[in-house]
């Protein structure tokens, strides 16, 4: 699929506590999450003249890590920009995948994080407001532990 033409922000988001807390690189990885919407047409009650658009892939939308290096964000400011955008409620993770993780034979295997434009947003900074964060990673085989690991074993 092609990229959309543009980014369509509700006015009311630009004055909200949610959007105030976002960095610039927040907002630019947040447009590039509603670049990835599709939507699709549908018609009101008889009568109405006004067209109404769905989105289609909300809760399907992958923006991998990979990607975002790709468009020039590295890993650590795309995850710095996943945490908040999630913190304050603009979107949600659906599915939580599990990345480009190596097998014991070398080769990659993953599968993408899947998300969602989220509403949430608008009730950022009242009781009404539900807290999500991004699971924390407690698989087995990665990260810096792993890494010190392998360079001990290789110094033996």
């Amino acid at each position: 699929m092609a990229r959309a033409r543009g980014v369509y922000i509700e006015t009311e988001m630009f004055g909200s506590k949610a959007y105030k807390l976002l960095t610039k690189k927040d907002m630019r990885i947040y447009f590039e999450f509603l670049l990835k919407r599709r939507f699709r047409e549908y018609k009101g009650k008889k009568g109405k003249s006004k067209k109404r658009w769905d989105i289609v892939n909300n809760g399907i939308i992958t923006f991998t890590y990979a990607e975002a290096e790709r468009l020039g964000y590295p890993r650590p400011t795309f995850q710095r920009a996943l945490d908040k955008l999630i913190s304050v409620g603009l979107i949600d993770i659906t599915y939580q995948g599990i990345g480009g993780m190596v097998s014991e034979n070398g080769k990659i295997k993953g599968e993408p994080s899947l998300f969602a434009i989220s509403e949430r947003w608008k009730d950022y900074g009242t009781d009404n407001f539900v807290k999500k964060k991004r699971k924390k990673d407690t698989r087995k085989g990665r990260g810096w532990a792993v890494y010190h690991a392998r360079k001990r074993k290789e110094k033996k």
